[in-house]
C-alpha cells in the first residue's frame, strides 16, 4: 500500500477553534460551512444570536407600549397635562433612577447576574399586571383629588404641574416605571448580558460579508466599539470583551430587530386602542384596552424570560458559544462603591462625551416634547384616540428609522462620521422651527 506524505488536515471544531494555541493550528483554514438550514440552524452564532434578537425584540416591543401607555395617562389624567411632563423627569424620575442605580448595585453585589436579571424583569411584569388589574380600576379612591383641589385654592397657579403629580400618584408612578424599563431593562440588562455571551471564535477566523445587504448592516456600529470596550469593562459578571468584528456582525441585526419591534408594538397599540371606539363609557373602553395592553406586556415577557432561560442553559454553557475558561473569570465580582464608579467614569473620554451628548438630547427633546403632547391631547382628548395615535407614530418610526439605519451607511462613507452624526440633531433644529412657528403664528405658511 502506498503511505500518504503527509497527514490529512484535521477540521474538526477543535482545531478550527483552537485560535493559535497550537503551531499547526493557525495554518489550517476551515473548509467552506456547510449550507442549508439544518446546519445554519445548528450553528453556534444561530443558537445565540436567534435567541438574543428575540430577547431584544420582547424588550423593544414591551418598551414601546409602556412608553406610549405612560403619555396618555399622564397627559389625559384629570386635571393634568403635557406641562407636568418637565416635573416627572426632574422630581420623579430622576431620584427614582438614582435609588434604582444605588439598588441595582447592591444586588449585583449580592446576587449573580442571572438572579438579577430574573428578579428586576419579573418585578416590572408583575407591577405592570398590578397596574391594570388592581391600581387602575380603583384609581377613584386612590388618587387624592379632595386633598389636590384644596392645595391648588392655597398654592400660585405655578404649582399646579406638580399637584397634578401628587393628584394622580398611580399615573405618575407607572410613568417612572416605564421610564426604568427602558434605561434599565433595555439598556443595562440586556446589553450587560449580550456583552457577556459573545462568540468565542478568534476575531481573525470571521469571514467576509457574503452579500452587499450584509456589508451594509456590518458596518453601521464600526465607531461603537470604542465605546462599549469603556463601558464593559465595569460589567461585574463580563466574560470577554467583544472584537470590533462581532460588534459589526451582531449589534446592527439587533439594532433592526429593535425597529421591527417599534412597527409591530406600534399597530398593536393602534388595534387595541380602537377595539371599542365609541363606547358609552369611554373611561371603561380605556381600561379594557390598557389591560389588553398590560396583558401584551406580560406575555412578551414571558417570552423574554423563556428565552433568556435558554441562553443560560443551552448558550452558555456551550463551549462552542462561550468559551469555558471566561466563565471562571466571571465568577470574580469588581465591587465598586458609587463614588469610585462616579469616579471612573469621569476619567473616561468617551464617557464625558456621551454623557453631553444624553444631556444636549435630553434639553432639545424636552423643549419639543411639551409642546406637541399638549397640541396632541387638544387634537386627542379621548385616551383611547390619543393612544391610537400614538401607536400609529410609533410604527411609523420604526419603519422610517429602518430606512436611515441603511442610508445611515451611505452617508457616513460619502460624508464621513461628522456629517452622518451632524443629520440628527440638524434635522430635529429644522423640523423644530417649523413645528413652533406653526404653534406660535398658525398661519404663517398659509
Amino acid at each position: 500500500a502506498i503511505k500518504p506524505l503527509h497527514r490529512p488536515l484535521r477540521t474538526d471544531a477543535a482545531v478550527l477553534y483552537a485560535g493559535a494555541t497550537t503551531p499547526d493550528a493557525a495554518a489550517i483554514e476551515p473548509e467552506p460551512a456547510k449550507r442549508g438550514l439544518k446546519a445554519i440552524l445548528q450553528s453556534p452564532e444561530t443558537k445565540k444570536v436567534v435567541p438574543l434578537a428575540l430577547i431584544f425584540f420582547c424588550i423593544l416591543f414591551n418598551y414601546t407600549i409602556l412608553r406610549d401607555t405612560k403619555d396618555v395617562l399622564v397627559v389625559t389624567a384629570p386635571k393634568s397635562g403635557a406641562e407636568i411632563i418637565p416635573f416627572l423627569k426632574t422630581y420623579v424620575n430622576l431620584p427614582g433612577a438614582i435609588a434604582f442605580t444605588v439598588l441595582y448595585g447592591s444586588l449585583s453585589n449580592r446576587f449573580s447576574q442571572p438572579q438579577v436579571f430574573r428578579g428586576v424583569v419579573s418585578t416590572f411584569l408583575g407591577f405592570f399586571a398590578a397596574f391594570a388589574w388592581v391600581l387602575y380600576p380603583n384609581i377613584g379612591s386612590l388618587h387624592p383629588h379632595g386633598l389636590a383641589d384644596a392645595a391648588a385654592k392655597i398654592l400660585p397657579g405655578s404649582f399646579q404641574a406638580p399637584i397634578a403629580v401628587i393628584r394622580n400618584w398611580t399615573f405618575s408612578l407607572f410613568y417612572l416605571a416605564a421610564e426604568l424599563w427602558g434605561s434599565v431593562v433595555a439598556s443595562l440588562l440586556f446589553w450587560g448580558f449580550a456583552n457577556s455571551v459573545q462568540c468565542s471564535v478568534p476575531p481573525s477566523r470571521h469571514r467576509r460579508a457574503s452579500s452587499p445587504g450584509e456589508e451594509i448592516v456590518g458596518g453601521l456600529f464600526s465607531d461603537f466599539e470604542a465605546v462599549r470596550t469603556e463601558s464593559t469593562t465595569l460589567t461585574r459578571y463580563h466574560t470577554q470583551v467583544v472584537s470590533v468584528n462581532e460588534a459589526k456582525k451582531y449589534y446592527p441585526l439587533f439594532g433592526l430587530f429593535a425597529n421591527v419591534a417599534l412597527v409591530f408594538s406600534g399597530q398593536f397599540v393602534r388595534i387595541v386602542s380602537k377595539l371599542r371606539a365609541g363606547a358609552a363609557d369611554p373611561a371603561a373602553a380605556w381600561g379594557l384596552s390598557l389591560k389588553l395592553l398590560m396583558g401584551g406586556v406580560v406575555a412578551s415577557g414571558g417570552v423574554l424570560l423563556g428565552a433568556y432561560e435558554y441562553m443560560q442553559r443551552q448558550v452558555v454553557t456551550d463551549p462552542r458559544c462561550v468559551d469555558p475558561s471566561t466563565l471562571k473569570k466571571s465568577k470574580t465580582k469588581t465591587k465598586m462603591s458609587m463614588r469610585d464608579s462616579a469616579k471612573y467614569l469621569a476619567q473616561s473620554k468617551y464617557i464625558r462625551d456621551l454623557a453631553t451628548l444624553v444631556i444636549g438630547y435630553g434639553m432639545a427633546i424636552n423643549i419639543v416634547e411639551v409642546t406637541w403632547k399638549a397640541n396632541l391631547k387638544r387634537r386627542f382628548p379621548d385616551p383611547a384616540a390619543y393612544s391610537a395615535f400614538m401607536g400609529a407614530f410609533s410604527s411609523t418610526t420604526g419603519g422610517v428609522t429602518l430606512f436611515m439605519m441603511l442610508a445611515g451607511q451611505r452617508i457616513l462613507k460619502k460624508f464621513g462620521w461628522g456629517v452622518a452624526a451632524a443629520v440628527t440633531p440638524v434635522t430635529l433644529l429644522a423640523t423644530g422651527c417649523v413645528f413652533f412657528s406653526l404653534v406660535l403664528k398658525p398661519g404663517i405658511w398659509a
